[in-house]
């Protein structure tokens, strides 16, 4: 009988030692998160695309508010980026992209760079 319970103490406890599956975030895009954010929303925009959901009700769907931050940007996040995350802390919140690709990131980058600059009147 002690036989049967040691290993079945023996199984429960090796379970305990599994990692458990769950979301995960871009490296690249942890880096950017302050220590006093309280809430992380993440999508990764290349899996949600393929999604039957997805290709039914939004693939064909305009979205003003995206449409006018490509226009603005000359970024179209159903494009160019594969991550998206919203953070926040309670008073302040933020939205991080993560590009396609180091081309495209670049491409970013310049483009939110320039466009920053003309928003603020300096020139670099």
């Amino acid at each position: 009988m002690k036989i049967v319970a040691i290993i079945a103490l023996a199984i429960a406890c090796s379970s305990c030692g599994l990692k458990p599956q769950g979301a995960s975030l871009d490296p690249s895009l942890a880096l950017l998160i302050p220590s006093d954010t309280i809430a992380i929303v993440a999508v990764r925009l290349d899996q949600l695309q393929k999604t039957a959901v997805y290709q039914k009700y939004l693939s064909q769907q305009s979205i003003p508010q995206i449409d006018e931050f490509a226009k603005q940007t000359g970024i179209d996040p159903r494009r160019n980026l594969w991550e998206v995350a919203f953070i926040t802390n309670g008073k302040k919140s933020a939205i991080l992209g993560q590009a396609c690709s180091p081309m495209r990131a670049n491409r970013v980058w310049i483009t939110l760079l320039n466009r920053a600059r003309s928003d603020s009147g300096t020139r670099g």
